[in-house]
């Protein structure tokens, strides 16, 4: 199931272009998690590509807390349609019991 969510998560960063693939790096450092969740350093996500850093999200955060980061990450950074397309890829395609069941309704 957390190799099928990072494919989801890293569809979702491919759709970020040159520039906003770093500035989503940079809104994830800022991003306070909840209380039983650390921040993710800058300085950690330095380097990454979209696919290393789809895989960090989900082994960090786990199930359903790293998509809930990304839509708050993506919604900081103005992106809501795209944080509702992965939200929407979640609920229509294999993952679809999750928003539901996990808590991401």
């Amino acid at each position: 199931m957390e190799k099928i969510m990072a494919h989801l998560l890293r569809e979702t960063l491919e759709e970020l272009g040159r520039y906003a693939f770093p500035r989503f790096k940079r809104e994830l450092s800022k991003i306070q998690p909840e209380e039983q969740y650390e921040r993710i350093e800058l300085e950690s996500l330095m380097g990454l590509s979209r696919a290393a850093l789809a895989e960090l999200l989900c082994s960090h955060y786990g199930q359903p807390y790293c998509v809930k980061v990304t839509v708050r990450v993506l919604k900081a950074m103005g992106r809501s349609t795209l944080a509702y397309a992965l939200l929407r890829r979640l609920t229509d395609g294999k993952l679809g019991e999750i928003r539901f069941r996990q808590g991401l309704g």
